[in-house]
């Protein structure tokens, strides 16, 4: 795919309100706290996710369907995280629990998470890697520190302070220049010829 300067500009716009709600994680005498290594972990997260976007698509483009791929990525999780979860004794982990003496209501919330929540969703996601391309669809995991943040203010009651604002609204913002079409001046004064598919 090519990279326009619109492209860029989106992109950056969006690492750099990802950057800023990370830097509510730090102390406000500039010690790296917890928290820190946690959002650290998010964005390492998103790099892996575009990481392999780029590689799906490739791979999407004409030689697999959308479900394939979901399917074959859901079941190496389903595999690995088994093995971990069985090895976790033996690396001073937790035992896994009895299948048993696990509260319905904890069994139900799995499945609907692993085949709505998961499966479906990408299902949809390699499907928009395909017809999108791999630089649009990515932006998704953009939304995913900015929802986070919002969500721990209203279910944890954690603060809301101007850098989750101005952070929230340069990942949208970043979002809406790499998709929506009225930005492509950006290419146009760079003197990038865009196709109509890009």
């Amino acid at each position: 795919e090519r990279i326009t300067p619109q492209k860029i500009a989106g992109l950056t716009l969006g690492f750099i309100g990802v950057v800023l709600l990370a830097t509510r994680s730090i102390a406000e005498q500039g010690a790296i706290t917890v928290e820190f290594f946690g959002a650290l972990a998010v964005a390492l997260a998103s790099l892996c996710y575009a990481i392999f976007t780029v590689y799906s698509r490739q791979q999407i483009k004409d030689r697999y369907e959308p479900i394939m791929v979901s399917a074959g990525a859901m079941t190496f999780a389903a595999i690995s995280s088994g093995i971990a979860m069985f090895a976790a004794p033996y690396l001073n982990g937790t035992a896994p629990v009895a299948l048993d003496s696990v509260p319905r209501d904890t069994l139900y919330a799995v499945l609907l998470l692993g085949v709505l929540n998961t499966f479906v969703a990408y299902l949809m996601y390699y499907w928009m890697v395909r017809e999108l391309g791999a630089a649009r669809s990515s932006m998704v995991t953009y939304v995913v520190p900015a929802v986070s943040v919002f969500l721990g203010a209203l279910i944890l009651n954690e603060v809301i302070d101007a850098r989750l604002l101005i952070g929230a609204a340069l990942i949208f913002c970043g979002i809406a220049v790499v998709n929506l079409r009225v930005f492509r001046w950006l290419n146009n004064r760079a003197g990038v010829p865009v196709a109509s598919g890009d």
